[in-house]
């Protein structure tokens, strides 16, 4: 009983998602490690400048009814048919109806800039609007499936396409050959199959009445969804711009080289963000719906905790073993960039922790003050990045990214919203801290002793995260972790 009463508060936790996307993680890394050897620098670059247009598309026609729908599903899922009708009929039919326009913009703007997509054909931009329907079921619908108790399904989908992609891509690369075609014919069919499965484990269609269609939830989720157009639009600045303009600059190869190196932090720090933040944020929104303030203040405040004792420590790893890590997970071709990922493995830290500032004002539905930060980082990322890629190379890049972030963080915190307070126990951090700083030291250590190997770098991985861990026990701060399961 006392085993799966843990194992209760640890699903319900920070940390009950953190193993499915540890899982999800690992199978991105190695399909990383199979798209650099399978496919040229200049093809990972072109896919690299194809995927993430795609989902730029998508966060600014489509990314802001996902986002309303997540925060008000648990207001329409418990109440009575009617209200469940009107909800999921709003929602599903304004997102089919956005799906066509942002289809429309794919096709228009792929066409239009060949300089970005090069010379496209009928197969290519097929592929091209898969891969954006299928993204959107594996936002949108996916993510539903959290609230209405089916986290099981949530997750075997997860998985399953994650394997299935890299699978996919394989076998239609034996087909047709060296080809982006390839990756975004894979990545389109397996979304998408996977998306009508969440359809029906949904049920919607016993749900869709184009009767039910309700004006009040469409305003709803307008009103708090079309602020975060320009939120996104930002975002993908500051996400993605850097590539571009190392397009501009260089070509596709380094695009793809920085792409490649960028990739490791990044899919790391995804399960890590990812993982946690879908742990403990449905029981975040419904302790804001229950007006339990001193709930949502302790589920702030550890689920802010619980991400610094993960996510620092695997920063400060990743900037200590970063060359290694690329020799072990990229084809040789793309380890010229490896010191990219350290500098962005900090940047995304600095990311994820700013997500915890932004939730005071994501649960009050203001979002135009992060958009402000964000624009305001975003700026200073593309300016730089114009400025000084071109003259100092693309890993500068990863240099702008890092300063934006950093410069996010300071302005969200600075312009919180204090009436949720986001508390950081100074005291408890600065331990996890030091204990992070000297794993790094030993690690390092470790490796230059016996010199840059696979093996070394697993030891020194190994006594690494011992010496972590035994510092934290030592400065006394695993005793709450057991605090921390109860409740996120």
């Amino acid at each position: 009983m006392k085993f799966l009463s843990l194992s209760k508060r640890i699903h319900n936790s920070s940390f009950g998602y953190l193993p499915v996307k540890i899982v999800e993680g690992i199978v991105g890394i190695l399909t990383l490690r199979v798209y650099t050897g399978l496919f040229s620098t200049a093809i990972y670059g072109e896919y690299q400048l194809i995927n993430p247009y795609i989902n730029i598309v998508h966060l600014l026609l489509i990314g802001w009814i996902a986002n309303a729908s997540i925060r008000y599903i648990g207001q329409y899922v418990n109440s009575d048919q009617e209200e469940r009708e009107s909800f999921f009929s709003t929602y599903f039919i304004s997102w089919s109806l956005l799906i066509i326009v942002a289809s429309l913009v794919i096709i228009v703007s792929v066409l239009s800039l060949p300089g970005v997509f090069g010379k496209m054909n009928l197969p290519l931009l097929v592929a091209i609007l898969m891969v954006l329907v299928g993204y959107s079921f594996n936002q949108n619908i996916l993510s539903l499936l959290l609230f209405v108790n089916k986290r099981g399904l949530n997750i075997i989908l997860l998985l399953t396409a994650s394997i299935g992609k890299l699978l996919l891509t394989v076998l239609i690369y034996q087909m047709i050959g060296e080809t982006v075609l390839a990756i975004l014919l894979s990545h389109g069919i397996i979304d998408i199959a996977v998306g009508l499965v969440a359809i029906s484990a949904l049920d919607i269609r016993r749900k869709i009445r184009f009767t039910s269609v309700s004006k009040e939830i469409f305003t709803t989720f307008l009103r708090y969804g079309f602020p975060l157009i320009g939120l996104t639009l930002t975002m993908s600045l500051l996400n993605f711009s850097d590539r571009y303009v190392i397009t501009y600059y260089f070509d596709k190869s380094y695009v793809g080289i920085y792409s490649a190196n960028y990739a490791l932090p990044a899919a790391i720090f995804t399960m890590i963000m990812i993982g946690m933040n879908r742990s403990y944020y449905p029981n975040l929104i419904q302790a804001y719906n229950d007006q339990d303030e001193s709930k949502v203040n302790r589920l702030l405040k550890n689920g802010t905790k619980n991400y610094i004792l993960i996510a620092l420590p695997a920063a400060v790893g990743l900037f200590v073993i970063a060359k290694p890590l690329a020799t072990l997970f990229l084809d040789y071709k793309y380890v010229g960039g490896s010191h990219i990922i350290g500098i962005i493995a900090f940047g995304m830290f600095f990311l994820g922790l700013t997500e915890y500032v932004n939730k005071g004002w994501e649960l009050k539905g203001s979002t135009v003050n992060i958009l402000r930060n964000c624009f305001i980082a975003a700026l200073f990322n593309m300016v730089l990045n114009i400025l000084f890629v071109g003259k100092y190379g693309y890993i500068f890049a990863a240099y702008t990214t890092l300063f934006a972030y950093i410069i996010y963080f300071v302005l969200s915190y600075v312009f919180r919203n204090k009436a949720i307070p986001f508390a950081i126990e100074f005291k408890a951090i600065s331990k996890i801290v030091i204990a992070a700083f000297v794993m790094g030291g030993v690690v390092k250590g470790i490796i230059i002793w016996m010199g840059y190997s696979n093996m070394s770098t697993i030891i020194g991985i190994i006594f690494g995260g011992l010496t972590y861990f035994g510092l934290l026990y030592i400065f006394g701060e695993l005793r709450y972790i057991k605090e921390f399961l109860k409740d996120g």
